[in-house]
């Protein structure tokens, strides 16, 4: 009997331990509590990822549980309710609009959990409170870019995509490095280059901030690893006006292939030391090779350096002394001398200047009607004997300093003056036109023309023309194109045996003659002479080559003449060329 007691003891010893392994393959936790009492969750707390949704998220300190019971009540309210249940092994639970038990935006609630096993349960968690977002997820920013800016640091910009954020979070770190971050209100942030390590790849994500928070956008920046070249001025020089006597024109040769920009240094020329903060001027891209020195004060030297930089060095050329800034505006007066003559008379504060004079009628463009006259010739006034008694004209003075060589020209304001009809005469007779350009500058006008020579005789707006006292007809007229005359290049070419050449896919024109060749482009305000580029008027850039109907090539009358070694007489009364070209 006591063997048979002995037995059954062991089989019911046997059974249970099967019943304890079968119930811990159920519940997928090893061993169990033999009390069957979960371990009460902890650390219960919440996210918001958009209006209206809130997630739940706590630690599972239990190895037994069957689910997790979630329960809800409002935040005045004594009674709790269970909302709903989540399998084992469960740590975070949704809770929206959509829900069993909706929640809704700005609204507050109160939630605890519990484990439960099959029977038992366990304690509850901490009580939380949590307010329903109701704030949308930020749309994520978007273009993330660098620039080095050349006091020290690296901006980060991006493009803000939302508009209901309240901050920008950014992160960035290198290989194998701690991460750092910083926030700002503004799409863009500065960091000290000297946070970060030469020519090592850094990683940025930026993401735009509310109670929700966006996704993230990222990008990665190389910091430079040595110093740029530094830029070399062209010909030790590289400095000219642009048609204005107040903005010079600094360029300059790229020798860099990692600069961040170029900075531009000015100072007065012969006093004291470049110094970076007060000489420096302006600041431009790189891969630039020009700055354009604005509203300079008149008749005053300057010098300049260029620097190449990266956000952490720079590399500066040596200092360049720039021509003398342009003239003052000369004063000019009219007065008349006769019923067909006026006088004009100027002076200027700026010394060792030269200029020119043009004169419009009402309604017209300004003409030019006497070329340069330079300081050395000491002149200041000049007799204008192309006007008609009765009529109003306008004229204009320019100064400028080596011209046109230098096209830093100053005009003085507008003079106007009616000439009046009187009963006096020259003791020759009526008065005629002095109004010869000679593009050789020297004086005279009018000259008779040798007789091996050719002579074409045009009129602003009629399609015939003389040459050499035959009259012939031509496609179009020539035309007043920016204040300058404008003509059917054939009717030239062809009477002094130049050869014409039109290329069609690039609008280029090319005319030669003897050892000349000119190249021009239709709407270009520059030429090659001989190879050598030069701007078609120094004075006037708007002047170029021009297509006119029904189809013809208008050429600059002044450049083509005077480039082709031909005088050019032109009466502004009769709107008359007179082409002279000696063989």
């Amino acid at each position: 009997m006591k063997r048979y007691f002995l037995s059954l003891l062991v089989v019911l010893c046997l059974q249970l331990a099967c019943f304890q392994t079968a119930f811990a393959a159920v519940a997928g936790k090893g061993d169990i509590n033999l009390n069957f009492v979960p371990a009460s969750p902890t650390g219960l707390q919440y996210t918001c990822s958009g209006a209206g949704v809130v997630t739940l998220t706590w630690t599972d300190n239990s190895n037994n549980e069957s689910r997790f019971v979630i329960e809800r009540k409002g935040v005045n309210d004594s009674s709790w309710f269970e909302i709903d249940t989540v399998a084992a092994n469960t740590t975070s639970y949704v809770q929206s609009q959509e829900s069993t038990y909706p929640i809704y935006p700005g609204e507050s609630y109160c939630y605890r959990i519990k484990a439960r096993g099959n029977t038992v349960s366990s304690g509850y968690s901490n009580e939380l409170t949590v307010t329903v977002s109701d704030q949308t997820i930020p749309i994520a920013p978007g273009n993330i870019r660098f620039e080095q800016l050349l006091e020290g640091k690296l901006k980060v910009s991006w493009d803000d995509r939302s508009n209901n954020e309240t901050k920008f979070r950014i992160e960035y770190w290198a290989p194998n490095t701690t991460a750092y971050y910083d926030e700002t209100t503004e799409s863009w942030l500065e960091l000290s280059a000297y946070s970060f390590q030469k020519g090592t790849l850094y990683t940025f994500r930026v993401k735009a901030v509310n109670d929700s928070g966006s996704a993230y956008s990222e990008a990665t920046f190389t910091t430079p690893a040595s110093a740029p070249t530094a830029p070399v001025f062209y010909n030790n020089m590289g400095m000219a006006y642009l048609n204005n006597p107040s903005t010079m024109h600094v360029s300059w040769q790229d020798k860099s292939n990692n600069e961040a920009g170029f900075v531009i240094l000015r100072k007065q020329a012969g006093v004291g030391e470049f110094n970076f903060l007060s000489n420096k001027v302006g600041i431009v891209d790189k891969n630039t090779t020009y700055f354009n020195d604005a509203n300079l004060p008149l008749d005053q030297n300057f010098e300049y350096m260029i620097g190449s930089f990266t956000m952490y060095d720079h590399s500066f050329s040596s200092a360049v002394q720039a021509p003398i800034t342009g003239p003052q505006n000369p004063v000019l007066t009219a007065t008349t001398v006769s019923n067909g003559e006026v006088k004009l008379d100027w002076s200027c504060a700026s010394s060792n200047v030269d200029v020119f004079i043009e004169r419009k009628s009402p309604g017209q463009v300004y003409q030019r009607i006497k070329g340069w006259i330079y300081s050395s010739d000491n002149i200041h006034s000049f007799n204008d004997t192309g006007v008609s008694p009765g009529q109003t004209y306008y004229y204009k003075i320019y100064a400028g300093r080596n011209c046109p060589v230098n096209k830093d020209t100053m005009a003085t304001a507008e003079t106007s003056i009616t000439v009046p009809t009187l009963p006096v005469a020259s003791q020759n007779g009526a008065k005629t036109i002095n109004t010869t350009v000679q593009f050789n500058n020297n004086a005279g006008s009018n000259i008779n023309p040798p007789s091996n020579s050719h002579v074409i005789t045009l009129n602003i707006g009629q399609t015939t023309y003389q040459l050499d006292g035959q009259q012939h007809q031509m496609d179009s007229p020539p035309v007043i194109y920016e204040g300058r005359t404008l003509l059917p290049i054939a009717c030239v070419t062809e009477p002094l045996g130049a050869k014409l050449n039109w290329e069609v896919a690039s609008q280029k024109i090319t005319i030669t003659l003897g050892d000349k060749t000119l190249e021009l482009w239709i709407g270009k305000n520059t030429a090659l002479v001989n190879g050598q580029e030069v701007f078609i008027d120094p004075i006037n850039p708007n002047v170029i080559p021009i297509i006119a109907p029904p189809g013809r090539t208008l050429l600059p009358m002044s450049f083509i003449s005077k480039n082709l070694g031909c005088q050019v007489d032109w009466d502004g009364q009769t709107q008359q060329a007179k082409i002279t070209y000696s063989s």
